[in-house]
């Protein structure tokens, strides 16, 4: 087998390796969350490494594990092979987005069926894999400044224009038009503008990358 298999031996793509890697902690957790958290149930793709256009699925496995290391890292803890997660790690990141699940109005209106996935792709910023990662970056600073009051702090992102149309808020950050593209940049910026709605100062490393805007 290893002499078949080793010389035409392809690195497997996230998505896949996070649903069959047990042993890693981290994969577990994303794995419980994405079938756990009322907005993700049905709504993440586990096998495939992009979200196709007519798919009624939001995100990739991939996306939801690349967005909870940025939530618990930004909260100050590490989502990686080695890590030993604790509950209260759990339970931060399964009500974190099972709260913004409950706070964005376009997530509302899929859960209810008044709204297709593709649509919400296509024409806002926060259901697509960046708009994701930079919501758990900014919410894990959110959490890390108020512990006790972030659920009331996260309501504000209920009243933020996540149209990507909205080019006073949007442009240069994700782009209002075409795919967007992963790139920490992109995390960054969108995460910068979700920061001010909520009120928290940048790191040194989003106000450096703001300033070269």
């Amino acid at each position: 087998m290893f002499a078949d298999l080793n010389p035409h031996a392809v690195a497997p793509p996230q998505s896949p390796g996070t649903v069959y890697n047990f042993r890693d902690p981290g994969n577990d957790l994303v794995l419980k969350l994405s079938l756990s958290v009322p907005m993700f149930q049905d709504r993440v793709e586990f096998e495939k490494v992009t979200v196709y256009k007519r798919s009624t699925k939001l995100f990739t496995l991939s996306e939801v594990y690349r967005a909870t290391r940025g939530l618990l890292e930004a909260y100050g803890r590490v989502l990686e092979d080695s890590s030993e997660l604790t509950t209260e790690d759990r339970q931060l990141a399964a009500a974190y987005w099972t709260y913004l699940g409950d706070v964005i109005p376009e997530w509302q209106l899929l859960r209810a069926g008044r709204v297709s996935a593709a649509e919400l792709r296509a024409n806002y910023v926060h259901s697509d894999g960046v708009g994701l990662q930079a919501l758990g970056r900014a919410g894990g600073a959110l959490v890390r400044k108020a512990p006790r009051a972030w659920t009331a702090r996260l309501r504000l992102l209920g009243g933020v224009d996540w149209r990507r149309t909205n080019a006073s808020l949007w442009a240069d950050r994700a782009p209002v038009s075409g795919k967007v593209r992963e790139v920490q940049r992109s995390v960054l910026l969108t995460a910068n503008v979700i920061k001010h709605s909520l009120g928290l100062p940048l790191s040194m490393d989003e106000a450096a990358v703001e300033a070269q805007r």
